[in-house]
Formats: C-alpha cells, sequence, structure tokens
C-alpha cells in the first residue's frame, strides 16, 4: 500500500505531466537528484554537510566499536603470555627437578 504522503506526490505527478511530461514529472517528485541539481551553491552546501556529518558519525560509531574490540583482543593476549609464561616456568621446573630423579635412578 501507499502511504498519504506518496499518493499526494503520485497527484502532484499527474498535474505535471501535461507539461513538463511523464519522466520529468516522475524525476522531479520523486528524485532527489532533480532537486539537488537545480540548487544554488549557498542552498547546496548545507544539504552536503548534512550528508557528510552523517557520514563521519556513522564511521566515528565503527571506529569506536572496532577499537572496543581490539581492546578485548588486546586484553585477551596479555592473557594468554601471562598463560604461557606461567606453563614455561611449570615445564623448566618439571624438567629441573626430573633431571636429578633421572640421575638417581642410573
Amino acid at each position: 500500500m501507499f502511504t498519504s504522503e506518496e499518493i499526494k506526490k503520485f497527484q502532484e505527478v499527474v498535474h505535471l505531466i501535461p507539461s513538463l511530461g511523464r519522466n520529468q514529472s516522475l524525476m522531479k517528485i520523486f528524485s532527489d537528484k532533480y532537486i539537488i541539481d537545480g540548487l544554488k551553491h549557498s542552498e547546496l552546501m548545507p544539504i552536503i554537510f548534512e550528508k557528510v556529518d552523517a557520514e563521519l558519525s556513522s564511521n566515528t560509531e565503527l571506529i569506536q566499536s572496532q577499537a572496543k574490540k581490539i581492546e578485548i583482543l588486546e586484553n585477551h593476549y596479555r592473557a594468554m603470555l601471562r598463560q604461557l609464561a606461567t606453563l614455561e616456568e611449570k615445564f623448566t621446573s618439571l624438567d629441573q627437578s626430573s633431571g636429578g630423579w633421572f640421575r638417581r635412578k642410573r
């Protein structure tokens, strides 16, 4: 179903078809590009700034989420390094203690 706003736009298109033709009427009412092409420089700049700000805000959110993921990965990496260090210490202590046991058995 169409919304009331879309129905109003279709009615505007119907009124414009005799003067502009079907394609031009549809473009004028439904196309953002047609509206932007008709704007002056001073009218166009706020639209550009708005679109750039929207893009930057979405990029900022993405960067923040990636930074959080990196921080989590760094914490996991540090924990793994600590576990590796403790395992190496256990291994060297086992190696040293078992060396005497083997010598005594011979």
